[in-house]
C-alpha cells in the first residue's frame, strides 16, 4: 500500500508521482494496480473507488457511478477477456468491462 499515490518509472532515472493533488486519482491510499490490453492503468485505492488512468485522461469509479458495491478496493485483476475483477473491502467482487 502506497499512502503518497502513485509513481511511474518514465525514463532511467525520472518518476512521475500521480496524487490527488495533481491528478485524478480519487484517494492517495492506493492498494493495487493494472495495466489492460489497452495500456490503460487500473489503480484501487482506499476510499476513493477505482480510477483508471487512459494516456492523459483520468476517470473514476465509485458505488455512486458504477457497480462497484464500496468504494474501498483493495484488489483489480483483468482477465484474457479484457475484463475487470475488482474486489473490494466488505463489498464481495464487481467487474467492468
Amino acid at each position: 500500500m502506497l499512502n503518497g499515490g502513485v509513481a511511474k518509472f518514465d525514463t532511467d532515472t525520472t518518476w512521475t508521482l500521480y496524487d490527488m493533488y495533481n491528478s485524478g486519482l480519487p484517494n492517495n491510499s492506493v492498494y493495487s494496480v493494472a495495466v489492460d490490453k489497452d495500456d490503460a492503468v487500473w489503480i484501487g485505492t482506499g476510499g476513493g473507488g477505482l480510477a483508471k488512468l487512459d494516456g492523459h485522461k483520468w476517470t473514476v469509479y465509485d458505488k455512486a457511478n458504477s457497480s462497484l458495491p464500496k468504494d474501498f478496493v483493495y484488489s483489480v485483476s483483468i482477465d484474457e477477456n479484457n475484463m475487470k475483477w475488482v474486489g473490494t473491502w466488505k463489498g464481495g467482487i464487481a467487474t467492468l468491462k
